[in-house]
C-alpha cells in the first residue's frame, strides 16, 4: 500500500469519543491563548520579543500534542485511550500552560509538575512498548519483571536525554536558561552581580557549592524518578496478583493498514 493509502486509512480509525473532547478543548484552549496574547500585545501590555516567543510555542504545543499520533501512524500501531489522553493533555500543559498561558509564573514548583507528570506519563508508554516486545515471550513472574524494569528504564532514559537536551541548548543559545543558574548567583544591595576578575574572565560568586544549575538538574531527575516508580511499583503488585493486567497496557497493530478488520493485540 503507498503512503496516501496508509494515510488515508490511518485516519478512517474510529477513535474514542474521550481523545475526540481531550484534543478539541486543548486546541480550542490553543486558540483563546491566540488571542488573549494578541490583545496583549495590541495593548502594549506584552513586548515584542514575548509576544513573538509566545506564539512559537503555540505551534511547539500543536506539534507535541500530534506526536503521539504520528507515532502511531509511523509504526503503524494504535495505543491504549488513556496513553493518547495521559500524551495529549502533558504536550498541551508542558508547552501551552507552561509558556503560553504563562504557568510557570503563576505556579513557583510548575516545572516540578511536569517532570514528576513526564515520569509517569513515560513510565505508561514504557510498558506499552513492553507490550510490544515481550509479546509471546516469557510467562508468569518472569514477564511481570521484565515488564516493569523495561519501562523503569524506558522513562528514566527519556528523562536522561531531556536534560541533556536542555544543557545543550543552555551551551549554545546566549539566551537559553533551561538549567537556570542567575538564580543562585550572589548581589550587592545594589542589585548587581558580585564577580572577580581573574586573568581577565569574569567570575560570579554563588552562594551555594553545587550552584542552581545542578540543583535544578538533580531535583528534575528525582522527581522524574519519582513519578515513574508512582506508576510501577503498584503495576508490578497487580501484575505479579493479576498476570493478565498486563493487557491494559496492551498496543493494537495493524501490520499494514490496508485490512483495518484484522487487527492485532498484544499481550
Amino acid at each position: 500500500m503507498n503512503n496516501r493509502g496508509i494515510i488515508k486509512n490511518f485516519f478512517a480509525q474510529k477513535r474514542n469519543r474521550a481523545i475526540v473532547i481531550v484534543v478539541a478543548a486543548c486546541l480550542l484552549a490553543l486558540i483563546a491563548g491566540v488571542i488573549m496574547d494578541v490583545i496583549l500585545h495590541a495593548n502594549g501590555s506584552m513586548g515584542d520579543g514575548e509576544f513573538r516567543h509566545r506564539m512559537l510555542f503555540i505551534l511547539n504545543s500543536l506539534g507535541a500534542m500530534c506526536l503521539v499520533f504520528g507515532a502511531e501512524l509511523i509504526f503503524r500501531v494504535r495505543f491504549p485511550l488513556f496513553l493518547e489522553v495521559a500524551a495529549t493533555l502533558f504536550a498541551f500543559a508542558a508547552t501551552g500552560l507552561a509558556t503560553v498561558y504563562g504557568f510557570y509564573d503563576l505556579i513557583y514548583e510548575w516545572d516540578s509538575v511536569l517532570h514528576t507528570a513526564s515520569g509517569t506519563l513515560f513510565a505508561i508508554a514504557g510498558l506499552s512498548v513492553a507490550s510490544l516486545i515481550f509479546r509471546d515471550k516469557l510467562e508468569g513472574a518472569q514477564k511481570t519483571v521484565a515488564f516493569v524494569l523495561f519501562a523503569l528504564f524506558f522513562s528514566l532514559a527519556v528523562g536522561y536525554f531531556w536534560e541533556l537536551f536542555e544543557y545543550t541548548l543552555d551551551s549554545i543559545l546566549p539566551n537559553s536558561d533551561l538549567q537556570p543558574y542567575d538564580t543562585s548567583l550572589l548581589k550587592d544591595p545594589d542589585g548587581n552581580f558580585v564577580t572577580t576578575v581573574i586573568d581577565g574572565k569574569v567570575y560570579y560568586y554563588t552562594d551555594s557549592m553545587r550552584g542552581s544549575g545542578l540543583l535544578d538538574t538533580m531535583r528534575d531527575m528525582i522527581v522524574h524518578l519519582i513519578g515513574s516508580l508512582a506508576v510501577l511499583i503498584p503495576a508490578f503488585i497487580v501484575f505479579l496478583k493479576k498476570p493478565k493486567s498486563t493487557e491494559a497496557f496492551a498496543v493494537t497493530v495493524y501490520p499494514w493498514w490496508n485490512k483495518l478488520g484484522k487487527e492485532t493485540k498484544t499481550e
